[in-house]
């Protein structure tokens, strides 16, 4: 039997990695599981846009920006 299942991965919105590419599976069923392992890899939600670890940083006040020369 084969049954179709919805399931949640976020997506940078700078780069469009997509957080299930870090880990070996699809996605999760779950999103707030979802979020809760992006967050786990280093992923940021910023003014409710979500940035893989490599797109976002701290500035000076400890503030999480969005790096200008990531891609």
């Amino acid at each position: 039997m084969l049954k179709e299942t919805k399931v949640y991965s976020y997506i940078c919105d700078k780069c469009k990695k997509e957080s299930s590419d870090e880990e070996d599976n699809v996605g999760w069923n779950d999103k707030e599981y979802a979020w809760e392992c992006a967050e786990e890899m280093g992923w940021a939600e910023i003014d409710h846009s979500h940035y893989c670890s490599n797109c976002w940083e701290h500035d000076d006040d400890d503030n999480q920006v969005v790096r200008r020369d990531a891609e």
